[in-house]
C-alpha cells in the first residue's frame, strides 16, 4: 500500500514510476485529503489513473474507502467470561 496526499500525487506517481523495475511496487494506493467538488482534486486524481494505468495499480480515496467501510456488517462481539 502506498499512501499520498492529493497535493502531492504527481509527485508520488513520479516516484512510483521512477523506481527500478526490481523494486516490488505497491498494487494499492490511498489518497487523502481528495475532496471530489474540487477540479484541481478531480484532475490530479484522473491524472494519476491515466498515468500509472500500465501498473495494475488500483487508487481509492479515503474518503470512498471510510464510506465503503460504513457499509460492512459490524463484526460480532465475543460474550464476556
Amino acid at each position: 500500500m502506498f499512501a499520498a496526499s492529493v497535493d502531492y500525487l504527481s509527485d508520488a506517481v513520479d516516484v512510483i514510476l521512477a523506481a527500478p523495475r526490481r523494486v516490488t511496487r505497491p498494487d494499492g494506493w490511498l489518497v487523502f485529503d481528495y475532496r471530489s467538488e474540487l477540479d484541481d482534486n478531480r484532475e490530479a486524481l484522473q491524472s494519476a489513473h491515466e498515468r500509472l494505468a500500465d501498473l495494475s495499480l488500483t487508487i481509492e480515496t479515503l474518503t470512498r474507502c471510510a464510506s465503503a467501510a460504513r457499509n460492512c456488517p459490524r463484526p460480532r462481539r465475543r460474550p464476556r467470561r
